[in-house]
């Protein structure tokens, strides 16, 4: 039986289930690493969703926004070639009409409690720096990076805080994200997307 990630963080009812060592294990909107989208979604839903790509075009991202997601505002999925098997997940919260720092409070709880679910991970802070997609350097982001040291599967877990220029020009809003990543999906952003 998968076992949920807690990601009732709105009300942060989380579920604690002991630990684990594998992601697949952990549930975002019902979904896990591994899954077929098909199981969620139809194949038009998918195919007329917003997709971007990396240069490097072996993955590519598919959102989708729906309001029956019990918790996220929208859900960003990996697909590998055209396959729909689901190699990362990442669920957004809308927080444009909170603070910065109220989001970052939410993501420190969220980190403590993922914590406490694995025994033998690796973490990352990688603090609050200016967002590298705005050149002005007014956005911020603020990540903590998990990997699982048995899998090398991560889970990321961040606060997104645009520049009013950057809202009004490509509509993007202040955010916090989890997601879960694949290990064959976190090597290959890190070392051949942008290849």
């Amino acid at each position: 039986m998968k076992k949920l990630l807690g990601i009732v963080v709105l009300s942060l009812l989380w579920c604690k289930v002991g630990f684990a060592d594998d992601i697949s294990e952990f549930e975002i909107e019902g979904m896990s690493i591994g899954d077929s989208a098909l199981d969620y979604f139809t194949e038009d839903e998918l195919e007329n969703s917003f997709k971007s790509y990396y240069p490097n075009k072996k993955f590519y991202l598919v959102d989708i926004f729906s309001p029956k997601y019990e918790t996220y505002a929208g859900i960003q999925l990996s697909f590998k070639n055209n396959n729909y098997k689901i190699y990362s997940i990442s669920g957004t919260l809308d927080f444009r009409d909170k603070s910065f720092k109220k989001c970052l409070a939410k993501k420190e709880d969220i980190q403590k409690v993922i914590f406490s679910l694995f025994k033998d991970i690796k973490k990352i802070d990688r603090g609050t720096v200016k967002h590298p997609a705005d050149k002005s350097g007014k956005s911020k982001i603020s990540q903590m990076e998990v990997t699982l040291s048995k899998t090398s599967d991560v889970i990321s877990i961040q606060c997104t805080y645009w520049s009013k220029e950057i809202e009004k020009k490509h509509g993007w809003i202040d955010n916090l994200s989890v997601t879960l990543y694949s290990s064959e999906y976190a090597n290959w952003v890190r070392n051949e997307a942008y290849n």
